[in-house]
C-alpha cells in the first residue's frame, strides 16, 4: 500500500514517458488528444504528471478499458 504523498508525487515528463514504456513524443501525443491530462506545472518552464494519474492509465490499458 503506497502512501497519499507517493500517489501524489509528481514524475516530470521524460520520465512519465518512460515509466509508460513510450517514447517522448508519444507522451505528449497522448496529452494533446486528451488520453493523459496536461502536465502540473512545478515550475514556469518544468512540469509532470503526478504519479496515480500514470498508475490509472496503466490499469485502464491493461484493463482493455478506454484510454
Amino acid at each position: 500500500m503506497q502512501t497519499t504523498f507517493d500517489q501524489n508525487r509528481i514524475i516530470r515528463n521524460k520520465q512519465a514517458a518512460a515509466f509508460l514504456g513510450v517514447s517522448v513524443a508519444t507522451y505528449w501525443r497522448l496529452v494533446r488528444a486528451g488520453t493523459l491530462p496536461q502536465p502540473v506545472k512545478i515550475t514556469a518552464q518544468i512540469g509532470g504528471q503526478p504519479l496515480h494519474v500514470l498508475e490509472e492509465f496503466l490499469e485502464r490499458l491493461s484493463a482493455g478499458g478506454e484510454v
